[in-house]
């Protein structure tokens, strides 16, 4: 299992995704995923709040979440 630190933003999945390789994140409609990394390609890195698993995924898949008070 990969190991992400560093400072994470949470977004929610507005769908599915589901990982064509190992270093992927699967995603469930509607899934928190605190996002540590971003690429100028699209793709983040992130942690998934459901399944604790850490990977990347297309960053078409997730919405920013509004900061919390």
């Amino acid at each position: 299992m990969q190991t992400c630190v560093r400072r994470a933003y949470r977004y929610y999945a507005v769908q599915a995704y589901s990982p064509c390789d190992d270093d992927e994140l699967a995603l469930c409609s509607g899934d928190v995923v605190h996002v540590t990394e971003t690429f100028d390609d699209g793709w983040f890195i992130g942690i998934s709040q459901r399944t604790r698993n850490c990977g990347s995924f297309p960053g078409t898949y997730v919405r920013k979440l509004p900061r919390r008070a």
